[in-house]
């Protein structure tokens, strides 16, 4: 299930990473995002609601590919918005 783009809250936190690694960043909370004609660029605002300005585009992100979730799988992100993920299970109406 993909389609959306994904954009996360600026990084609110940071932690040690085990290893050589150093820090490891954690974005903030994920949102969904329509996409425009082209399925790579953010629609204006989130599935709930929030301004895309305001968010970060989430590295890795291809909207356009199928996946099982809408956001990338692997990053660390300090919560998935439950409005957004709720409204994109739903094929993109907010519930």
């Amino acid at each position: 299930m993909n389609g959306y783009a994904a954009l996360h809250e600026p990084a609110s936190e940071a932690f040690p990473a085990s290893g050589d690694a150093g820090v490891l960043e954690v974005a903030g909370t994920v949102h969904a995002a329509r996409t425009d004609a082209s399925g790579r660029e953010p629609a204006p605002y989130t599935l709930c609601g929030l301004d895309t300005n305001d968010l970060e585009r989430t590295p890795g992100d291809r909207p356009a590919d199928p996946g099982e979730t809408w956001y990338p799988a692997g990053r660390r992100f300090a919560g998935v918005c439950a409005v957004c993920d709720r409204a994109a299970v739903a094929g993109g109406q907010r519930t």
